[in-house]
């Protein structure tokens, strides 16, 4: 069976809602340990840069851009990643620093824990914390159980079920249902999916994943720089994928359609540079 690694992090992108602007799933690092015969130190590296531009010519949503770090090392238990993103939102320039645990627990399971905290907190919440749990039983089934809250003026919180599924050593899918609360009132929920097709080692693929319902979504800033986050229905497709052109370097693309609730749609864009050593 194809590693699972991969598989971890895309549930939790697609989970994360349209509140921190979702992209195609993207780990922060699990190093293929040989390469054409020859191992590598399980070192991983990714810099990203993306753009969503709204479908609007109001001056009021102006482009959003986005420039990420993401730096892992893969040991035999798990592995470490340390992140840094600087985002540009309403005219706001946010940055937040972040790291994420994968590790074994027992047999067929897995767990992740992932924190994030804003070095600069106007658009981004000031703290960003996560943890998901997979239990992998037979048929190659996948069931997982993940919470998260994040940090803004009045706290978001997600909660959510997802079962994923491997068939044969090419095909991997997963199918999620989150709740979303946000302090001071208001919830709602959604459902997304994700579809992968392996072209290579487990770091090379091609995905496409869709979602609808009810998410935190920001939706501005007032002119006392408080972020405005709200429960809106909302509805996305992305499509992207990543593959090695040598045996170190790489390349990821992603695209993808937003539509908001009173907000104008968004498109997004977003490429990256991988490098493994």
């Amino acid at each position: 069976m194809r590693s699972r690694w991969w598989a971890l992090t895309a549930s939790w992108i697609i989970s994360v809602g349209l509140a921190a602007g979702p992209g195609v799933a993207q780990e922060p690092g699990q190093a293929d340990v040989a390469v054409q015969g020859r191992p590598l130190s399980g070192w991983t590296a990714e810099a990203t840069i993306g753009r969503d531009s709204y479908l609007s010519d109001a001056s009021t949503w102006r482009p959003w851009s986005a420039a990420e770090l993401l730096v892992a090392r893969r040991f035999d238990w798990g592995s470490i990643g340390v992140g840094a993103v600087e985002v540009k939102r309403f005219d706001r320039r946010d940055g937040a620093r972040s790291l994420d645990i994968y590790g074994r627990l027992w047999p067929g399971a897995f767990g992740n824990l992932r924190g994030a905290v804003a070095t600069t907190a106007v658009v981004l919440p000031t703290t960003d914390l996560s943890a998901e749990l997979f239990q992998g039983v037979q048929g190659g089934w996948e069931p997982s159980v993940a919470i998260r809250r994040m940090g803004y003026g009045n706290p978001v919180f997600l909660s959510s079920l997802s079962v994923g599924k491997y068939v044969g050593d090419r095909w991997y899918g997963r199918v999620r249902g989150t709740q979303a609360e946000r302090g001071g009132g208001g919830g709602g929920s959604s459902v997304s999916g994700l579809v992968r097709r392996y072209v290579g080692p487990s770091r090379e693929f091609v995905e496409m994943a869709a979602g609808t319902g009810e998410e935190a979504v920001t939706a501005g800033v007032t002119t006392s720089n408080e972020v405005v986050v709200d429960i809106r229905q909302t509805g996305f497709l992305e499509v992207g994928g990543r593959k090695y052109l040598t045996r170190l370097l790489g390349a990821s693309v992603s695209l993808g359609y937003h539509t908001f609730e009173a907000i104008p749609d968004r498109l997004g864009l977003r490429v990256g540079a991988l490098a493994r050593f």
